[in-house]
């Protein structure tokens, strides 16, 4: 008999990464395996610097998440002086939160990191601080990051909604920055949270975005999203209206009406005078998007007019909602037991008039035709988020049949045909979701009356009364 030990080794002693490996060797050679965690004794990481690009995802596996992964790309970030993007993501994978798992780096006085030109991070602590008894002052996220790296060097920011913290401490600071995309902030798991409180405090975190933004030099590229309630566009317009080209203005069609109890809620969008504003003071507009609502029960014919008042404009978003939370009614397919019906297998109908390949095409049709020289020439229309992650679009429960957004993107044939296609193939998250779609049903059909359900929304597999789910 063989007995193996590593002293966390940074590949194989990675537990999630590790643990298989070892399994199959000591199947092989009739042997037994053991890890030994021990710090003092750490092997060091191994870094390559062949690449200017880093793309990173650290989703913390059943509290198994040791630090290594965050901890290699800290070691690679303060060893790799050619690297110019960075692309960083922080969740928990499992449901086991007891071990481990930072979200943060271990900083360490005198490293430092390559000047990035291009930063994408999502679930990062800003406001994290290592104490201990030999060291009670230690920097905050932001105080340390900002120190470790030129940020006047940074062009383009991709991130979900900061701190206030990271606002105060990079307001001005950020001087060759021309791309900024703020996006709903990410929890735990990784689900995208809205800011949906609309109370004094609240209200001032959105003047602190506002404030921040207004303080950048001017933009090409605005993409703001998460806030709840949109920002001051005016002030946004008057630092950043002439340079501005690419602009986005999305919110989750039913992001906070779950979190403030109140199902009337709907997103917010821009009113006439915003839309006149918009054509105005940004000349330049070559990209927009945009949410829109519809005009009691018919299309918004007077807010296709001013959007085709942007002369520049090429390219048009349009995110319609897609389900009317006042009309509701219950599926016919529904895996639990009928005394819960309405409890679990009510959905809302469907807004109207509905989206289809002929409204798609009469939109594309009728914004070109009042859009002086036609510059437009491709229109993507939505009902129904698509690409959020858990929490963020609408809820797809496995164990009822979900409304199936819709997509159409039109262009132009041969530079003077109209035409619009629909999408049949579901974008990001919701494609994987589309994907196991009817191995879900299957999973719920089997375990119907054993106290398993499963749901897409909220975590996976969980655990259910048995007798909500009775015999289905």
């Amino acid at each position: 008999m063989t007995f193996l030990s590593f002293d966390r080794w940074p590949h194989l002693g990675r537990l999630h990464i590790g643990r298989p490996l070892l399994q199959r060797w000591a199947k092989a050679h009739d042997a037994t395996w053991s890890i030994e965690s021990c710090d003092a004794h750490q092997l060091p990481y191994f870094v390559e610097c062949n690449s200017d690009t880093l793309d990173v995802s650290v989703n913390y596996p059943d509290g198994e998440g040791l630090g290594n992964a965050i901890d290699h790309l800290y070691e690679t970030l303060t060893t790799c002086h050619n690297i110019r993007s960075l692309s960083l993501q922080l969740s928990q994978g499992g449901c086991d939160v007891s071990g481990p798992s930072p979200r943060s780096f271990r900083w360490e006085e005198g490293k430092l990191f390559p000047d990035l030109e291009a930063l994408t991070i999502s679930g990062y602590d800003w406001d994290a601080r290592e104490s201990s008894w030999c060291n009670r002052n230690s920097p905050s996220g932001v105080e340390a990051w900002k120190s470790a790296m030129d940020w006047r060097k940074l062009k383009h920011l991709n991130i979900d909604l900061p701190p206030k913290s990271f606002l105060e401490a990079f307001h001005s600071e950020l001087n060759s920055l021309d791309s900024l995309s703020l996006r709903p902030r990410w929890t735990l798991w990784g689900d995208e949270t809205s800011l949906c409180d609309f109370d004094n405090a609240t209200d001032e975190i959105r003047q602190n975005y506002t404030s921040f933004i207004t303080s950048l030099p001017p933009l090409q590229t605005l993409s703001v999203s998460g806030t709840g309630h949109l920002l001051d566009l005016n002030l946004i317009l008057a630092t950043h209206g002439s340079s501005i080209r690419s602009l986005t203005l999305h919110e989750f069609e039913r992001a906070c009406a779950t979190s403030i109890n109140d199902t009337s809620w709907s997103r917010p969008t821009l009113d006439p005078i915003q839309l006149h504003q918009l054509s105005t003071m940004s000349p330049n507009l070559e990209s927009l998007a945009l949410d829109l609502h519809r005009d009691h029960g018919q299309w918004p014919t007077s807010t296709f007019s001013l959007l085709a008042l942007n002369r520049n404009l090429s390219n048009l978003t349009l995110h319609f909602d897609f389900e009317d939370p006042t009309h509701i009614h219950r599926t016919e397919r529904c895996a639990i037991n009928e005394a819960y019906w309405d409890q679990y297998c009510i959905v809302p109908a469907l807004k109207e008039p509905l989206l289809n390949q002929e409204s798609a095409l009469e939109i594309f049709k009728t914004i070109r035709k009042q859009q002086l020289g036609s510059k437009l020439t491709q229109l993507t229309v939505y009902a129904g988020d698509r690409g959020g992650r858990s929490g963020g679009g609408l809820r797809m429960d496995a164990h009822i049949e979900h409304n199936t957004p819709v997509k159409f993107v039109c262009g132009l044939i041969d530079n003077t045909k109209e035409t619009c296609e629909a999408v049949a193939k579901p974008d990001d998250d919701f494609a994987r979701w589309e994907e196991e779609h009817e191995k879900l049903y299957q999973r719920v059909d089997e375990m119907a009356g054993k106290g398993i359900w499963a749901t897409d929304g909220y975590g996976g597999v969980g655990v259910q009364d048995q007798a909500v789910l009775g015999n289905a």
